[in-house]
């Protein structure tokens, strides 16, 4: 009974820290999106800059 609690204890303390480790991933993640979506538009102007020689 007392390792269980020790466990629980464990458990709740370090929660914070796993909730902020969630969100630099998801940021992170995110981050890739905003990339893929600035890495797309340069893509398109340079076909219409291309199509405009």
């Amino acid at each position: 009974m007392p390792r269980r609690i020790a466990v629980v204890v464990f458990q709740l303390i370090t929660l914070p820290m796993e909730f902020n480790a969630s969100n630099r991933v998801l940021d992170a993640a995110a981050l890739t999106y905003v990339a893929a979506a600035a890495a797309s538009l340069l893509q398109l102007i340079d076909l219409v800059l291309r199509q405009r020689r």
